[in-house]
């Protein structure tokens, strides 16, 4: 793997299981309080979930005791459809087993889409659950208990579908507050997540278009404390990897101003706020472009001029 690719799989881990004992080690997830150590969070759960239910349908959030599920209730469904729609989502709390909410989602497309848990969505900073329909996508709030509302990718440039499957939402991932994903032939989208009751979708600075329907975008975030992180995203369809290619080891200040024509071009070149200095990008590679010092120093034309001869 590349050094400056960044898989988002680290941040969205849930963390090891403790072990359970009598007597608590170091090794285990006990949480210190003012009344002691409080045992470690159970290893498993007895509640059963009436329904069917597809593979991977069901996540356990073990650390808050609350289990988010998708299942289909054939009696809600007409008969003569040959698959169940798999769209009504069940969340209890496991201490008890007593379910906190009950929501038939809407159809998208069609009644026998399902909805499905995306894979790699919860880390415990966020706290967030993601669901995703074929066009569309729910958060639940595990901290709040509330469902958030529905999210549809906004995109910087109209996209056209290939086929009926164009627009299908194939991944999913958050970081931090950040819901990123991936549409078959419309490319990445993003979500600030930061407002829980109004999740509004993060547009990319720029986007270079490779052919008439793969994109490739920059966005710039801003993860918490100063500064903004570049990201540039890629789906891997042959291999069905999506990763996110950071332009920064660590977020920096950053002036984001790029004229509208300039926006839809492989190179990009943006200024650092502390001393002027060019950062530039290579969209079609999916990263950052080291820059010598007397380059970086130059005006954009000529950066470019550098970029274009010793990269392309």
């Amino acid at each position: 793997m590349k050094s400056h690719t960044l898989i988002l799989v680290a941040s969205t881990l849930l963390g090891a299981v403790a072990c359970r004992s009598d007597k608590p080690s170091s090794n285990q997830e006990n949480t210190v309080t003012e009344r002691g150590i409080e045992a470690a969070p159970r290893a498993t759960h007895n509640c059963t979930i009436a329904g069917n239910m597809l593979d991977g349908n069901q996540f356990w959030v073990r650390d808050a005791e609350v289990l988010v599920t998708v299942v289909a209730d054939s009696a809600t469904y007409n008969t003569e459809l040959e698959a169940e729609g798999h769209r009504i989502l069940e969340v209890y709390d496991t201490k008890d087993c007593s379910r906190i909410l009950r929501q038939v989602l809407p159809v998208d497309i069609s009644p026998d889409f399902a909805y499905y848990i995306a894979e790699i969505t919860y880390n415990k900073i966020t706290q967030i659950v993601a669901i995703k329909g074929p066009t569309s996508v729910y958060c639940y709030d595990v901290q709040a208990r509330r469902l958030m509302p529905r999210m549809t990718p906004k995109y910087r440039s109209t996209r056209e579908s290939a086929d009926a499957q164009s627009g299908q939402i194939q991944r999913l991932e958050v970081w931090e507050n950040y819901l990123v994903g991936y549409a078959q032939d419309h490319g990445v989208f993003v979500f600030d997540l930061k407002n829980r009751q109004s999740p509004q979708p993060v547009m990319p600075v720029a986007e270079y278009r490779m052919d008439e329907i793969n994109f490739a975008p920059l966005f710039l975030l801003q993860p918490e404390g100063e500064g903004v992180q570049a990201i540039m995203p890629e789906y891997k369809r042959e291999t069905n990897e999506f990763e996110i290619h950071p332009g920064f080891t660590e977020p920096i200040q950053l002036h984001s101003n790029i004229q509208q024509s300039a926006a839809n071009n492989r190179y990009i070149v943006l200024r650092a706020a502390e001393n002027n200095q060019a950062v530039a990008f290579d969209l079609l590679a999916h990263r950052r472009v080291e820059l010598p010092a007397n380059i970086a120093a130059k005006n954009t034309q000529e950066v470019l001029r550098w970029v274009r001869a010793n990269v392309e």
